[in-house]
C-alpha cells in the first residue's frame, strides 16, 4: 500500500518541484505581489496588541473529523460541515473550518525539511495547514510541528501516533478515531503567531488568504514525524519575499 501511494503521489500533474516554473503562463495570479509561502524574518515583524488570541470554536469536542483520503498530492481530513470554526484573533468574521492537510520533506530531514513556510530562513520537518472557508474569502491557519526531547513530546506524541495509524490505511479512505483537534494541538499558544495576507500556494493562487502561523510549534518525535515523510515525498515549495507582515 505504501508503495503503490509514493508511486501516485510522484506522478500526480500538479507535484511541486516540476510545476512550479510553469504556474504563471497558465495562471497569471501566480505572477503576484503577494504570492505565498514566504520566509518569516522575526527582526522586521510589527507587534499588533489588537490582534488578540485565537479562538478555535469545539476544537476539544470528538468526532468532528470525518474522513482521510489521499487528493493526490497530500494527506486531507475532511472535517464535519459546520463542526469546527476559527474566529477572534482581528478576524471581523467567524470562520468554518473545512479540512486540514500536511506537507512533509523527505526521509532526510535536515537536507529536505517539508514546511513550506519558514521562520528566519528555517524549514521545519513538517507542518499542517487548517482551511476555512467564510463566503468568498479564505483563510488558512498554519501549524508548524516538530520534534523535541521525548518528556516534552511525550502526551501528544502518543495522540499523532493514534492519528498516524490511520495514515497507514491511506489511499484508502476511512473514518477517523474519535480524539479532537484540540488534543492534536496541544501545546500552542494560540495568543501568539504571524499574520500577513497573501496568496493559495497552488493555481490558481489567488491573492485573497489571511494566513495565521503560530509561534509555537506542535512537539512530536523524530521517529513519528519521519514515518509520515516515508508515506509521502516531499510536497512543499519554496517560499516568497513579501514586506508587511503584522
Amino acid at each position: 500500500a505504501k508503495k503503490n501511494l509514493i508511486v501516485q503521489l510522484i506522478n500526480y500533474k500538479m507535484y511541486y518541484k516540476n510545476s512550479l516554473p510553469h504556474w504563471g503562463k497558465h495562471y497569471p495570479k501566480c505572477n503576484g505581489r503577494k504570492q505565498s509561502p514566504i520566509n518569516i524574518d522575526t527582526q522586521k515583524v510589527v507587534k499588533n496588541q489588537e490582534l488578540g488570541s485565537v479562538d478555535l470554536i469545539n476544537f476539544s469536542l470528538p468526532h468532528t473529523m470525518k474522513m482521510l483520503k489521499n487528493n493526490g498530492h497530500t494527506v486531507e481530513c475532511e472535517l464535519k460541515e459546520g463542526a469546527v470554526g476559527v474566529r477572534g484573533g482581528g478576524l471581523k468574521h467567524k470562520y468554518t473550518a473545512l479540512q486540514f492537510h500536511f506537507h512533509w520533506g523527505g526521509k532526510d530531514l535536515v537536507n529536505h525539511p517539508g514546511s513550506e513556510h519558514s521562520l528566519n530562513g528555517h524549514r521545519s520537518p513538517l507542518e499542517g495547514k487548517l482551511t476555512t472557508i467564510n463566503y468568498t474569502q479564505l483563510l488558512f491557519i498554519f501549524f508548524l510541528q516538530e520534534s523535541n526531547e521525548k518528556e516534552k513530546q511525550k502526551e501528544t506524541s502518543q495522540v499523532w501516533e493514534s492519528f498516524t495509524d490511520y495514515l497507514q490505511k491511506i489511499p484508502r479512505k476511512g473514518k477517523i478515531a474519535p480524539f479532537s483537534m484540540h488534543q492534536l494541538l496541544k501545546g500552542v499558544d494560540l495568543s501568539k503567531y504571524y499574520r500577513y495576507n497573501g496568496s493559495l500556494t497552488t493555481p490558481p493562487c489567488d491573492e485573497a488568504v489571511v494566513w495565521t502561523i503560530f509561534k509555537d510549534p506542535i512537539r512530536i518525535s523524530k521517529d513519528l514525524v519521519q514515518t509520515n515523510s516515508f508515506l509521502i515525498p516531499n510536497n512543499s515549495m519554496t517560499f516568497y519575499e513579501i514586506e508587511g507582515l503584522l
